[in-house]
């Protein structure tokens, strides 16, 4: 019988979607799936096997073994799927795959950094991880390590990627100068702006990538509008108070800001529009579910995993993020964007033009324009066109069709 295994590869189980969404066209197409992930190596609570929708999912350790090696050779894939391109254990798993002639895929989950801020945000990330390098032993980062040596099957790696990560470190964590170890069979991007980044800094082979459109604005394109009420009272949101809803950047998580210097954002933003008489909604960045809800609950602030997003934002009176991919969402439906920049939001990464963010360096000037709501939808179709690419609805099938391809 004919092997059409692909194999899924993410570090923990909160990313799923990004799988689940591509997942049944390709069962449809005769694929058999199955989501690998390292939660063990992140966490004392992980379940070793678990079907996620209809998704088999499997931590490392239901294989008895902490080396991707070994659990490529108990599968033989045709392909691998991986949603990041950079960290050690990526690396590995493209040696890995090209050793065994497995076809590999980068498949991007979001906007990646502005190749305008690119420089920027390399040399606030090299200064942050030489500062926190001894917090750096891990387990997840020690089991990466002996991934990596494995894959290399040399010693002398160990010399050269200790002077790498002492010259830049952000390399080997999030702004991947492309070498061998790298080299995918495709890179399938989001966003011109994504393709940009990879050809132009990056310096990956322009043959391999491939802007596909993120499959997540699909239903926003088609989004048709349900009643207000019939959203608000299925969140148990007052019917009679405006909202704001602020999509969260992961900062905390991403050692941008500290937890109390975001919590003190947090509440800042609360009291300016409760004085508008406001709510506040926060839609939690994946990063951040389980770790601030005793602060959220202690302060009457309603956070969100899960909501129907196309509505929420349909809803607002405005989006509130610093520079999170989601406010490619609020643009697609015209929403208007504000941005926090000042106090400790000073100097965070600005990765969309401010004419189609509005960004505000002085709170009092937040405060004068809270009910300002206009856009420039101008500005809002020019940066889809030139920074996001199609947003037709057909993401999906051409993210399936470069699959196929790449395998077949």
């Amino acid at each position: 019988m004919e092997n059409k295994r692909i194999l899924y590869f993410d570090y923990w189980t909160k990313g799923y979607r990004n799988f689940t969404r591509i997942d049944k066209k390709l069962k449809e197409s005769g694929y058999n799936t199955l989501l690998v992930h390292i939660d063990s190596w992140l966490s004392k609570e992980f379940e070793p096997e678990q079907f996620i929708e209809d998704l088999l999912v499997r931590d490392i350790s239901f294989y008895q073994t902490n080396r991707i090696s070994k659990v490529l050779d108990i599968h033989k894939p045709v392909c691998v799927i991986i949603l990041n391109l950079s960290f050690l254990l990526d690396r590995s798993f493209v040696i890995e795959c090209r050793r065994r002639d497995i076809k590999i895929i980068y498949l991007s989950h979001g906007m990646l950094t502005s190749v305008d801020e690119l420089e920027n945000a390399k040399k606030d990330q090299d200064k942050y991880l030489r500062k926190t390098v001894r917090k750096k032993f891990s387990k997840k980062n020690w089991y990466s390590l002996l991934n990596y040596f494995e894959a290399h099957r040399s010693i002398m790696v160990g010399y050269r990627l200790l002077v790498n990560l002492i010259k830049s470190p952000s390399e080997y964590t999030i702004f991947p100068r492309f070498t061998e170890e790298l080299l995918v069979d495709k890179a399938l991007v989001y966003f011109i702006n994504d393709y940009d980044l990879l050809i132009k800094k990056y310096k990956f082979p322009e043959d391999i990538v491939r802007v596909v459109g993120n499959p997540e604005l699909d239903s926003f394109f088609n989004y048709d509008a349900n009643p207000r009420s019939k959203f608000l009272n299925s969140f148990n949101i007052k019917l009679d108070q405006e909202y704001v809803m602020y999509m969260e950047d992961g900062l905390v998580q991403c050692n941008l800001l500290s937890e109390a210097d975001w919590y003190k954002f947090i509440l800042d933003i609360k009291q300016i529009l409760s004085d508008k008489n406001i709510q506040l909604i926060i839609k939690l960045h994946p990063r951040s579910v389980g770790l601030h809800d005793n602060f959220f609950q202690d302060n009457g602030i309603l956070f969100y995993v899960d909501l129907p997003i196309e509505e929420a934002i349909y809803h607002s009176k405005f989006v509130l993020s610093h520079f999170s991919s989601t406010i490619v969402y609020a643009i697609i439906m015209g929403k208007c964007i504000k941005s926090p920049r000042w106090g400790m939001s000073k100097g965070l990464l600005i990765n969309y033009p401010e004419d189609v963010v509005s960004y505000y360096n002085k709170k009092e000037d937040f405060i004068r324009d809270i009910d300002d709501v206009s856009v420039n939808l101008d500005s809002y179709h020019k940066f889809l066109q030139e920074s996001i690419g199609a947003v037709d609805g057909n993401s999906l099938d051409r993210i399936i069709s470069e699959i196929d391809s790449t395998i077949k």
